[in-house]
């Protein structure tokens, strides 16, 4: 459907079209596709609504962090490390990024040079922690930060 130029929002582009909008409150996940030139006006997302790759908690619940130290024992590229937490089961969702703290014997900017891609898998009372590094190789101590979630 092509819609008339101009800056009107897209409800009334539509109408003008000859479509009918939907209420904004009913538009479903499944439903909302983001297009280029479609901006959506004071839509209210439900809890934990994912799009495009981010999800968004309208409830605003707060979430734990754990800071963890490990060590790249010998120049790596890819290395695994097993993470013992006793909250974590095989259904848990694991979040890890990089903690910007110096680890032991290390200076906080690290990170600047090491870029590490992190993957987790759970198990139960602990996870496998897989870390790529790019562009690698990198050794030493690193700190990391996790969030589990059920």
């Amino acid at each position: 459907m092509a819609f008339p130029g101009g800056t009107k929002n897209t409800r009334d582009q539509l109408k003008e079209a000859g479509g009918q909008p939907l209420p904004i409150g009913s538009i479903s996940a499944s439903q909302l596709v983001y297009r280029s030139g479609i901006n959506l006006i004071g839509l209210t997302l439900g809890t934990n609504l994912s799009v495009i790759g981010t999800t968004l908690d309208a409830a605003g619940g707060g979430s734990t962090w754990t800071e963890a130290e490990v060590d790249f024992l010998t120049p790596s590229y890819d290395y695994q490390f097993t993470v013992t937490d006793a909250t974590v089961g095989v259904a848990s969702k694991i979040t890890v990024i990089p903690c910007g703290k110096a680890a032991t014997g290390r200076t906080a900017d690290d990170w600047q040079w090491d870029g590490i891609t992190f993957a987790a898998l759970p198990a139960v009372g602990s996870f496998t922690l897989y870390a790529t590094a790019h562009p690698g190789p990198v050794v030493g101590k690193r700190k990391i930060q996790y969030s589990v979630a059920s």
